[in-house]
């Protein structure tokens, strides 16, 4: 604990990471999913994070050049919050952003109850432009995590879609708040 000026600077570390964790609606049980639909329709019912917030608990360290910051390239907007344990809290924030194509990511971080980063993981997004179509669903089901990603070719002349392939993983949430991939 550092004590400057006679403010106690954990405890106002810890309230401002509440304040943080007051954007995103608490979720009761550790389940959620985001499929395709959800992603196309999302925008509409979230919060826009102001970037203080940003740049504390989600993008650290994002300087890109002089004064521009990589988190103002995009728009952050909350999603939900998790009590995974009484130590660790798991939040789904929504990133947008995309010069000339889609480009809308899901993000699953978990956190110390303090409010230290411990984990990051792509949950889920849409990614496409003339030429590709990308979309990965993420379902979380108590501390595992299933994300299915599919990968399309697109052709901008004829609207064609054609499936490339499929990839399927599994993830765990570890008890030290780390994300693990597991065999599937």
């Amino acid at each position: 604990m550092v004590v400057s000026c006679g403010v106690n600077e954990t405890k106002s570390a810890v309230n401002s990471f509440q304040t943080f964790l007051e954007f995103f609606p608490l979720v009761e049980k550790s389940e959620y999913s985001i499929d395709e639909k959800l992603i196309s329709n999302h925008s509409r019912n979230t919060v826009k994070l102001d970037s203080a917030l940003i740049s504390n608990y989600i993008m650290k360290d994002s300087l890109i050049i002089s004064n521009l910051y990589l988190f103002q390239l995009y728009k952050f907007s909350s999603v939900v919050r998790f009590n995974i344990s009484p130590n660790l809290v798991g939040i789904i924030y929504r990133r947008e952003g995309g010069a000339g194509g889609v480009e809308v990511e899901y993000f699953f971080n978990v956190y110390s109850s303090e409010g230290d980063l411990l984990s990051s993981l792509l949950f889920a997004e849409m990614k496409s432009d003339c030429s590709f179509y990308n979309i990965q669903e993420g379902n979380l089901n108590g501390k595992n995590i299933l994300t299915n990603v599919k990968i399309y070719d697109t052709d901008c002349l004829s609207d064609k879609v054609k499936l490339r392939k499929i990839i399927k993983k599994k993830y765990e949430i570890q008890t030290n708040g780390g994300i693990i991939e597991k065999v599937y």
